[in-house]
């Protein structure tokens, strides 16, 4: 089974934006193939919030968390989409997973739902939602996919399918004028990836 990983980029003038397809094994992380479109849209800009902790993580290199052998943590990821001088809307979603049962200077444990330790379920992850919409100019927003989310092998040290889960919440929008002659549409994308040592990552689109 593979999944698909798309990453937009950012319209800084009217015209197009590259769009970057990936599809990926999921329990190795390879990349199988990766394809190049163009998506086109009016003038925006994207301002990547940092990622909002929602329990206790400081910041730790690169990543976000604290190492540790086991725990719980929920984290949240925001972008705020703006075109002349007005903030369209934000997007925005979080989960909380749980870590553990590793062997302390041998391998890290696994990533897995809170309360369900030992099964491959997810951890929570609700959809992505839309805040401060601007009637005037956006509509029909609401969640879209979270196809591209699952759990992958993260661990050097364990190369079970579940010491990582990667986290894919895209939207849908509508840009449109007055709600009349809508000229194109957004699908912003956060992603978040959790590993199985408390640490996570946070992306937009």
């Amino acid at each position: 089974m593979s999944q698909v990983d798309i990453s937009i980029g950012a319209v800084t003038a009217a015209g197009s934006r590259p769009v970057t397809t990936k599809t990926i094994n999921p329990n190795s992380g390879t990349v199988l193939s990766t394809t190049m479109s163009t998506s086109s849209g009016p003038a925006i800009s994207v301002s990547q919030a940092v990622p909002v902790v929602l329990a206790k993580a400081p910041t730790t290199g690169p990543d976000y968390g604290t190492i540790s052998q086991a725990g719980e943590a929920q984290i949240g990821y925001t972008e705020t989409y703006s075109s002349a001088l007005t903030t369209d809307f934000v997007w925005q979603a979080y989960s909380t997973f749980c870590w553990g049962g590793g062997v302390p200077g041998v391998h890290w444990g696994y990533v897995y739902r809170c309360g369900y330790f030992g099964t491959q379920d997810w951890p929570d992850s609700p959809n992505g939602y839309f805040t401060r919409v601007n009637g005037y100019f956006i509509s029909n927003a609401h969640w879209n996919s979270n196809a591209a989310s699952g759990l992958f092998a993260w661990s050097n040290m364990n190369y079970s399918i579940n010491t990582g889960f990667h986290d894919w919440q895209q939207g849908y929008a509508d840009y449109c004028v007055f709600h009349y002659g809508c000229l194109s549409s957004y699908y912003p994308v956060v992603q978040m990836w959790e590993h199985a040592n408390g640490e996570w990552d946070a992306a937009g689109s």
